[in-house]
């Protein structure tokens, strides 16, 4: 199904995206860790509790918007992570329009998990029949 497609996968949270390719070394069985990027999300942003919820929104937005970018040249993307952040990653993706010709695949995934166990689960995502 994935042969000679781009994959990806992209552990999510709220807090710092990883983006996980394979390996240039021509082993279609290498995934590794290629770019992390830490969001800007803070707590509290000040004494109103809209003035917080529309600040924590836009810097979600800012977040998710730089992520995209990461992975637009991909065919499939299998995004996992903790809560409801992979979630609201296709929801952003959908209503700004982008990342039209990738397929997403959703799945969670323990907020603790290592770089090691996010790769094999990348790795065995692509790799099974």
């Amino acid at each position: 199904m994935y042969n000679e497609k781009k994959v990806a996968g992209l552990w999510i949270d709220h807090e710092i995206a990883q983006i996980i390719t394979a390996n240039d070394d021509g082993n279609e069985e290498t995934f590794e860790v290629v770019k992390k990027i830490k969001s800007n999300i803070h707590g509290s942003f000040g004494s109103s509790q809209n003035a917080n919820s529309n600040k924590l929104a836009n810097e979600l937005r800012d977040f998710f918007k730089q992520v995209s970018h990461e992975v637009v040249n991909f065919d499939f993307i299998y995004v996992f992570g903790p809560g409801k952040a992979q979630e609201e990653f296709r929801n952003y993706i959908a209503k700004e329009g982008m990342l039209k010709s990738s397929t997403l695949e959703l799945d969670t995934a323990d907020a603790h998990i290592s770089q090691n166990q996010m790769i094999a689960k990348v790795r065995t995502h692509f790799m099974k029949e």
